[in-house]
């Protein structure tokens, strides 16, 4: 069956079974209702190849938790369509991609690689995602040539999987911004020079005594530890920061004082009765637990209490909202664990006592500690923008004191790990204006998604290890390709501490290394042995 021309040959299980049965489709003729196709960002939707069979109805319901499709009208006129008709990008769909993943025939396609080979199967290699902190595994969908990225895809079958098949937008469809990155010449003051005389340039610059190293967010394990082991041969007194990373320092040293708490596993989204958020944005930072935490609340009953200003897609159906006036998070984190420490112990709270000064409703505070108290297996997600000490406070009181601390980046967790001295971006840039800290190194990030600005660097020497260019980057005096995060190999660690492999996908010649190849190039002549290639099983 080759009639319809769509490219999912290897998938269609119509196809299969036609060919398989010696289906003979005239005998099936007749008058045929035409229904319509539309497109938005990121797949096509033929309802004309629908054969309604529910597939990605049950998918957006079930393991994405949103439900955002369903079926209208009624026999022959049936078509799967969003609430009230609405477009895609008007619906609760997050463009998480299960549904063109599930469709069994070529009704639902992601758009995907460009004069992609109509008969050409494609190779698989599994990796993890770096894109944020929760460690989605992928399989990249290769050429045959293995060039290039043509889709992905998840396994929704691998029992081992760490997020269960599951993976977001940015994930499934982000493999295209990169497709070309990593792949321009180094530079030494704004000129092209050789990788030999950059890695030189690099290392002399780097090998100033308090020379400041800022890692980027998707940095491997392996990464860091070339950065550790460089800046000891080197520069034994530079500055260690990050992107992200320095705000968690309080937490993890909270962690350690608070011994009724402890680390939650991915496992207990589908078993916790009550979740605890504390300044999150899961929309943004980690699309995957948003999607958990709407399919606990949907399918469970799970109650969700949020605490800040960005609930998000967390705003609906049950969930209690509280919103503390600027500047009371501390009062207000307190005020919700006092409640529910009295409630636990059976006796009644003054609620507007408790709520009063910090601008939360005393009716949803009520609401919020009876949830709370009530709740045999809660979990608390805690960001920075709350204070540490509270947050712990009131992950303690919970039954359990299960708690997950939300990272925004893949790498921040083995950052932590290997530098528990980290610095912050803020003490960076003070350093740099003062003198004290005499270059910069910024390493798989350019100065602006570090947060640096040109009055930042103004003056000040600083190297530039990153995928892509940028306007700050071009104004470095060193300036290395990197190759991006579809190219790599080594492991990071997800937010429930498990150490996960990152594995190459193309195999394409570009300009761009790796940090570890880069550093080791630039260890070599001073005796120092740094892995050139650390390689993921």
């Amino acid at each position: 069956c080759m009639e319809c021309g769509c490219p999912d040959v290897f998938e269609c299980k119509l196809r299969k079974y036609a060919t398989t049965h010696e289906v003979q489709p005239e005998k099936l003729a007749g008058e045929h209702i035409t229904k319509f196709e539309d497109a938005n960002e990121y797949y096509v939707r033929n309802l004309d190849k629908c054969i309604l069979c529910s597939k990605c109805v049950r998918a957006c319901d079930e393991i994405a938790g949103f439900h955002a499709i369903d079926f209208a009208k009624r026999g022959f006129e049936s078509i799967l369509t969003p609430h009230f008709y609405n477009d895609m990008e008007h619906s609760d769909c997050t463009f998480c991609g299960l549904c063109t993943q599930v469709c069994p025939v070529g009704a639902l396609m992601e758009k995907r690689a460009e004069r992609w080979p109509h008969l050409e199967e494609p190779e698989i290699v599994k990796t993890t995602c770096q894109l944020c902190s929760v460690g989605c595994e992928l399989d990249l969908n290769l050429d045959r040539k293995r060039s290039r990225i043509v889709r992905v895809t998840t396994d929704l079958d691998n029992p081992e999987g760490p997020t269960f098949g599951s993976c977001c937008v940015k994930g499934r469809y982000s493999f295209r911004d990169v497709a070309c990155s990593g792949n321009f010449d180094p530079a030494v003051d704004g000129n092209s020079v050789s990788m030999d005389e950059a890695v030189a340039s690099l290392d002399t610059l780097a090998s100033r005594p308090g020379a400041a190293f800022i890692l980027g967010g998707p940095v491997t394990l392996q990464e860091g530890q070339a950065v550790r082991d460089y800046a000891a041969l080197r520069t034994p007194e530079a500055v260690i920061s990050a992107a992200e990373g320095a705000e968690f320092l309080p937490f993890i040293a909270e962690g350690k004082k608070h011994k009724e708490t402890k680390r939650a596993s991915y496992a207990l989204f589908n078993e916790s009765d009550a979740f605890l958020l504390l300044g999150t944005n899961t929309d943004e930072d980690q699309p995957v637990l948003t999607s958990w935490l709407r399919r606990s609340m949907r399918h469970r009953k799970a109650g969700i209490v949020y605490v800040g200003s960005t609930p998000g897609l967390m705003e609906k159906g049950t969930s209690v909202v509280l919103t503390p006036e600027k500047g009371t998070e501390q009062k207000s984190l307190s005020a919700l664990t006092a409640a529910v420490r009295t409630l636990c112990e059976k006796k009644e709270a003054d609620f507007s006592a408790l709520a009063e000064g910090t601008g939360m409703c005393p009716a949803k505070l009520e609401t919020a500690a009876r949830i709370l108290a009530a709740a045999k297996h809660p979990v608390t997600l805690m960001s920075p923008n709350m204070p540490a000490a509270e947050s712990f406070e009131a992950a303690g009181v919970l039954s359990g004191g299960r708690y997950l601390l939300l990272f925004r980046e893949a790498g921040t967790s083995s950052t932590l790990s290997l530098f528990p001295g980290l610095k912050s971006v803020e003490a960076v840039k003070k350093g740099l204006a003062d003198g004290s800290i005499p270059s910069a190194v910024f390493v798989g990030t350019t100065p602006e998604e570090a947060g640096f600005t040109s009055e930042d660097l103004n003056g000040a020497e600083y190297a530039v290890l990153a995928p892509d260019p940028s306007p700050l980057s071009e104004k470095a005096s060193v300036l290395l390709p990197l190759l991006p995060w579809t190219e790599k190999e080594g492991t990071v660690v997800d937010l429930e501490g498990r150490e996960l492999y990152v594995r190459r996908g193309p195999l394409g010649k570009k300009t761009g290394g790796n940090i570890c190849a880069v550093l080791a190039r630039a260890a070599l002549p001073h005796g120092g042995k740094i892995a050139f290639n650390p390689v993921a099983r």
